[in-house]
């Protein structure tokens, strides 16, 4: 496997051998988004990545006789996790893509699927939480932003709500809002009635949101 650097190209095993080593190895996988377009499979990369270690000075000449293990493909699932759990992001698919046939069934709109609905229509959506802020200006109002794979909803949660569903709105990261689309000209948003915590659909993936009191 080899990485591309400025103008030379960098193998595994020489970035092992090398005195920048430990720092290398650290932005390693700052690279994921890189192999996945090169066809690479993540678990293979992480097997190969737990042998980048200094062998010791007594066995640096000692033959080595073992058969290569290749392992099988990660699922698309795993290879998110992986960059998620790297780099914080992935530019593989959107985690809710993955999640739509489910998300589906329970009837939740994509944010595509509401932009050009009429003022006061009754919805229901889902998206990751990506933003809590409340501005002190705001007499206890809660602004969420929500994401899933074809942009992004802002979610108004009057007070009522915030002390309704106090835990579904701190601590959810995925996220489902039950309301009314309020589109006034070219400001939308989505003013929240009922709320739903369905962070368990996400499995280990949870990316975690910024929030500002």
């Amino acid at each position: 496997m080899r990485l591309p650097v400025g103008p030379y190209l960098l193998t595994l095993s020489g970035v092992s051998s090398r005195p920048s080593a430990k720092r290398l190895r650290s932005n390693f996988w700052a690279c994921v988004p890189w192999f996945e377009s090169r066809d690479s499979a993540t678990w293979q990369q992480v097997w190969d990545a737990t042998a980048l270690r200094s062998t010791p000075l007594l066995l640096r000449d000692a033959p080595v006789d073992e058969d290569i293990l290749e392992l099988p493909p990660a699922p698309e699932g795993e290879e998110i996790l992986f960059d998620y759990a790297a780099t914080g992001l992935t530019l593989r698919r959107h985690p809710l893509a993955l999640l739509r046939p489910i998300l589906a069934k329970r009837r939740l709109s994509t944010a595509a699927d509401l932009h050009d609905l009429p003022n006061g229509r009754l919805v229901r959506y889902c998206g990751l939480v990506t933003l809590r802020q409340q501005p002190e200006t705001a007499n206890g109002v809660i602004f969420v932003s929500l994401e899933d794979e074809t942009g992004v909803v802002q979610v108004i949660c009057w007070r009522r709500i915030r002390e309704a569903q106090r835990r579904e709105l701190l601590e959810s990261r995925l996220l489902a809002v039950y309301g009314t689309w309020q589109r006034e000209g070219e400001p939308r948003s989505l003013v929240a009635g009922r709320l739903q915590d369905l962070t368990p659909l996400l499995g280990r993936l949870a990316p975690a949101s910024r929030d500002f009191h």
